[in-house]
């Protein structure tokens, strides 16, 4: 009885730990795939609705795939208040390469009024 009692145990140990190492493996395979996922964003997703300022200090709003820009901050102020959560929609020190990405449309004046060239 006490043979068995100890078999049993013991494959059941051998039975935990391999099934810990299975989701271990599992748990790292879904950290990969979600790092994954975050390095294929592009940068028209990560700036899309964005308030960006160029590395060279000059600020745009991208919107719709387009640059626009923002010559004042009542326009910038305006556009982030109708959006959700604006102040977390501010991007700085985007290089001027990334930026030159997105054509220039126009220029967002106040009272969210997109002005085109």
């Amino acid at each position: 009885m006490k043979k068995n009692f100890f078999i049993v145990a013991l494959f059941g140990l051998i039975f935990l730990s391999c099934n810990d190492k299975n989701k271990s493996a599992n748990d790292a395979e879904s950290k990969t795939s979600n790092e994954a996922v975050k390095d294929t964003l592009t940068d028209a997703d990560r700036l899309e609705g964005k308030v960006v300022m160029s590395s060279a200090g000059e600020w745009f709003v991208i919107k719709e795939g387009l640059r626009w820009r923002a010559m004042s901050e009542p326009a910038t102020t305006d556009y982030l208040n109708s959006i959700a959560n604006g102040q977390n929609n501010v991007v700085r020190d985007v290089p001027e390469t990334t930026l030159s990405q997105f054509p220039i449309a126009g220029e967002i004046l106040p009272k969210l009024e997109f002005k085109k060239n």
